[in-house]
């Protein structure tokens, strides 16, 4: 009896020592699994990001970045600029941890990222959630941007790659920023109309019209008849039709105040396209050069020589664009003979 009570003692102290062998493994696992998962903040492969998320609680604004089957994104709806995307995408697999900051340093690091950190999350094409991450705030040392997995309590000072500096930049935006800047943004042969209006001086305008793939009719803007002598698209006219689609604009200001004074005025010149099916405007207004208000004598323009322009885009978006890119459009009819 003894020898079998002792036994059956043994074989509950192999037991227990098991249990606890097989407990520390699987908490050792486990831990190693979650070590990983706070330290991995990098996607490797940046094709397989189709929706980014983007949230900025502070300044209350958010941003929902989609891939479209053209490769091209849209940011909020609206076509996004195409190279900030690119520069953002890079980001994606080099995000290196630069080092684990000490335990001393946590009160300045949950100061520095409930004060500045953005949520990102990123999505693959199905839907499924790639990685959730804050990012944010300065370190210590003011080298790298600091970063934390969601559902975890570990922040890290997180740069890209080898190059020190913060990645914070890559997605902090203002106002509407990421918008793609190119309004009119098509080959010549996608164009089946173009027109530009001077309100105040009709004669100066022109429209081109579109009689083959390779040949517009220029007319002047008031001309309304259907006698229309065919321009092969080369030289002056494929010239200009070029620098339209390198229209670019300084920036979306839909927030300005002055925007409401300016759509009651009437524009200096006003742009027309129609490509696939769809009409584009631009209305422009050029700004003194030192009052930065609209010049409301445009007998003035020309000696003014302004350096920027309000623009109205489809009555909707109100933009600046700069007279150095305007000024190979601002044309007449007799600059295109």
């Amino acid at each position: 009896m003894l020898i079998r009570q002792k036994r059956t003692i043994l074989y509950g102290l192999i037991l227990l020592v098991l249990g606890w062998l097989i407990y520390r493994i699987a908490f050792a696992e486990n831990t190693a699994s979650y070590l990983a998962y706070e330290r991995d903040f990098a996607v490797k492969d940046k094709d397989r990001i189709y929706t980014i998320f983007i949230a900025n609680r502070a300044a209350g604004t958010r941003y929902i970045l989609k891939r479209q089957p053209d490769n091209s994104w849209t940011v909020n709806g609206q076509k996004a600029n195409q190279r900030m995307i690119d520069d953002l995408l890079r980001v994606f697999p080099n995000i290196r941890i630069r080092y684990q900051p000490a335990a001393s340093a946590y009160p300045h690091i949950m100061h520095q990222m409930i004060k500045y950190a953005l949520k990102i999350e990123l999505y693959d094409k199905e839907g499924n959630l790639l990685k959730c991450f804050y990012l944010g705030g300065d370190p210590p040392d003011s080298e790298g941007t600091l970063a934390m997995m969601c559902g975890a309590d570990q922040p890290y000072v997180v740069q890209m790659g080898i190059i020190d500096g913060s990645i914070y930049p890559y997605f902090d935006w203002v106002g509407e920023e990421m918008r793609d800047p190119f309004l009119f943004p098509f080959d010549p042969e996608e164009i089946d109309y173009y027109r530009l209006d001077y309100p105040h001086a009709p004669n100066r305008g022109f429209q081109l019209v579109r009689v083959s793939r390779d040949t517009f009719a220029l007319q002047r803007a008031s001309d309304t008849s259907s006698d229309r002598r065919p321009h092969p698209v080369q030289g002056r006219i494929l010239d200009y039709l070029y620098a339209l689609k390198k229209l670019e604009v300084v920036g979306f200001i839909n927030e300005d105040v002055r925007r409401d004074t300016v759509r009651h005025l009437q524009p200096y010149a006003e742009m027309t396209v129609f490509t696939h099916g769809d009409t584009l405007r631009m209305k422009l207004y050029p700004q003194h050069p030192t009052r930065h208000t609209v010049v409301f004598d445009y007998r003035l323009v020309d000696s003014l020589q302004p350096f920027y322009y309000f623009g109205l885009y489809n009555d909707t978006d109100f933009v600046t664009l700069q007279h150095i890119l305007l000024h190979p459009l601002l044309k007449t009819y007799d600059d295109l003979q």
